[in-house]
């Protein structure tokens, strides 16, 4: 099962425990800020997938740029020992 099915079970659970028509159902919103753009529950309906998708998006997006910074902080600590081992010679 991959994570947007998992996430869809997830809410279908949730909406399950919440009995039609109460308080926590009928209030639920959200607002998230995406790289300074706001999204808000109430522009997605029912179909909140192309936030969803977003947010995929920027996940991955991070996770390249973490990887690629621990390459760059391996490359940089390899230099520096070359050049400490460049001096003592």
């Amino acid at each position: 099962m991959n994570q947007a099915q998992e996430s869809r079970l997830m809410m279908q659970k949730a909406q399950n425990r919440c009995p039609e028509g109460s308080i926590e159902q009928s209030d639920f919103s959200f607002e998230i800020e995406l790289l300074g753009t706001i999204y808000r529950s109430d522009q997605f309906k029912d179909d909140i997938s192309p936030l969803t998708r977003q947010l995929y998006k920027e996940r991955r997006n991070i996770l390249s740029l973490e990887q690629s910074l621990a390459c760059l902080k391996q490359t940089h600590e390899m230099i520096e020992q070359q050049i400490l081992k460049a001096l003592k010679t």
